[in-house]
């Protein structure tokens, strides 16, 4: 299958009731779908549409969706002339404020940009119905760059998942040869500790102490971490052939195998053992941040 990220962004420029509109979409991880939408006064009505079609092309993420007006989208200031008359009136104002005894605000550059002093803005006509359908399909074009986006983005992030794959199934063929060595090591440390058990207890029951040492060699046994590493390897392999979206699949698996490499590195009881664990950490760790981002 071809994988899709979750991070992603992309801008769309609509033509529409005499202007140009900018719709602006970005991505980020999230463990579930979340959609945040912001839209100019006037074009509330655009939400329910335009959610249906964001989560009809996600899944799984964290997407917002700007759409800037023609006069957010072309910032323009007053030409010198029209700040020049706009200053005088201000200082006519103040002026006559000020004789008649009136604490009047300080004027701001913000209020000066945004036309405040003329009283609040009428509110936004909704746009007709044909510029509605052109918003919209702008932002149909937006969803079609930033999946394409997110599926460049997901390709690497499959190379990247299938090189740490390949790291964490060499380090565990590793540790099984490790392991052989390693039960050498345990066994002759278990034969003196036994001979100082019985120098010390010669009245000690046999049958007791064998079942001792053997409930000892069962809690240092890491043959089944090792074959739970590799299951989990291989399934994490199978459901990068699958069709279906991944993600929460991948997240699980990869949060197994660190599981499985916390309790092999807990009953290592041996260096070059405990050394590989860390290694495995390591890139397990890696495959972790790749998945992640995946949709």
């Amino acid at each position: 299958m071809s994988l899709a990220a979750m991070t992603a962004h992309a801008t769309q420029e609509v033509a529409a009731a005499g202007g140009t509109w900018l719709w602006m979409l970005r991505g980020g991880c999230r463990d579930r779908l979340a959609v945040e939408i912001a839209l100019p006064p006037g074009c509330e009505g655009l939400d329910p549409p335009a959610r249906d079609m964001i989560r009809a092309a996600m899944r799984r993420g964290q997407v917002e969706a700007v759409l800037h007006p023609p006069a957010a989208a072309r910032a323009v200031l007053p030409g010198p002339q029209e700040l020049a008359q706009l200053f005088a009136a201000i200082a006519a104002l103040e002026m006559a404020a000020m004789k008649s005894g009136v604490q009047l605000a300080r004027t701001g550059v913000a209020d000066i940009l945004n036309g405040s002093l003329g009283g609040p803005a009428p509110r936004p006509r909704p746009p007709a119905e044909a510029d509605r359908q052109k918003l919209l399909g702008g932002l149909r074009a937006a969803l079609a760059v930033f999946g394409g986006q997110r599926r460049a983005e997901g390709r690497g992030l499959e190379r990247k998942i299938c090189i740490q794959l390949d790291q964490v199934e060499t380090l565990a063929r590793e540790a099984r040869a490790l392991d052989r060595r390693r039960g050498l090591y345990l066994a002759d440390q278990f034969a003196v500790a036994v001979r100082r058990v019985l120098s010390q207890a010669p009245g000690l029951d046999p049958g007791r102490l064998e079942q001792e040492l053997a409930a000892l060699a069962a809690r240092a046994d890491v043959a089944g971490e090792l074959d739970r590493l590799e299951a989990h390897a291989a399934a994490i392999r199978a459901i990068l052939q699958d069709p279906q979206p991944a993600g929460a699949r991948l997240a699980l698996l990869a949060e197994e195998l660190a599981r499985e490499t916390g309790r092999l590195r807990e009953k290592a009881h041996f260096l070059e053992l405990t050394r590989l664990g860390l290694d495995l950490q390591t890139a397990i760790d890696q495959l972790r941040g790749h998945i992640d981002n995946v949709e």
